[in-house]
């Protein structure tokens, strides 16, 4: 499992990443309304990104763009926002290297 703070928001926003092969976005300040058209509570999910088929277990958190690392072998490079495409995934790069070289790529 990963965490990251949103960049932008670290005081409002959480980015997990975990076992079940999801990227999820947090509202952990009451950010509510101000993500999407989400109506929020501090605690709640305002997104999930699907596509891993393993563990996530790396996150980068851009500006535009949401990077992570799976136990599936594969990088991702998602759009995080924007009308219609947050969510979307971008780019899937495959690897054949470890975990922590995968890690390690995207941080």
């Amino acid at each position: 499992m990963t965490l990251q703070f949103d960049p932008q928001r670290p005081a409002e926003l959480l980015w997990s990443g975990g076992y079940d092969r999801t990227i999820r976005l947090w509202d952990i300040g009451g950010a509510g309304n101000r993500v999407g058209t989400v109506p929020a509570t501090a605690g709640s999910c305002l997104r999930v990104f699907s596509g891993h088929s393993g563990v996530v277990f790396g996150l980068v958190v851009c500006a535009h763009v949401l990077v992570s690392s799976s136990r599936d072998g594969s990088v991702r490079v998602w759009a995080r926002d924007g009308p219609g495409a947050e969510g979307h995934c971008l780019r899937v790069l495959e690897a054949n290297r470890s975990s922590s070289e995968l890690t390690a790529a995207i941080r």
